[in-house]
């Protein structure tokens, strides 16, 4: 019996459960994490400028002030900057990018503060 991470609530889990004890996932969708884990090892972390600057503008325009956000654009901002938020809260990475920061081009007020959410 192994541990693995959920992956619709990332808590620690039995790989032979049935289901998610945290958030009632079933276990069916537990063989898809493994695919998702190979994923995040492919991150590109020479760009992570370039996708922060790419995510700020997507963010901008998609919470403009009479802007409802669909789940086709939901869906978008999870696929394409899920796996670089999770890997913002690998401390190691987080404090490479505020060391870097001015080197990045990103604010870092508005990084410490979202990481602070």
């Amino acid at each position: 019996m192994a541990l693995i991470k959920c992956p619709e609530c990332q808590n620690s889990i039995s790989d032979k459960a049935a289901k998610c004890p945290h958030c009632g996932l079933p276990a069916e969708y537990f063989g898809a994490q493994s695919a998702d884990s190979n994923k995040n090892n492919d991150i590109d972390y020479k760009s992570i400028a370039n996708i922060i600057i790419s995510f700020d503008k997507d963010y901008i325009d998609l919470f403009s002030e009479s802007h409802y956000i669909s789940h086709r654009e939901q869906d978008y901002m999870h696929s394409t900057y899920g796996e670089y938020y999770v890997s913002l809260k690998n401390k190691l990475i987080f404090q490479y990018v505020c060391n870097n920061a001015s080197a990045l081009r990103i604010d870092i007020d508005s990084l410490i503060l979202c990481d602070s959410t």
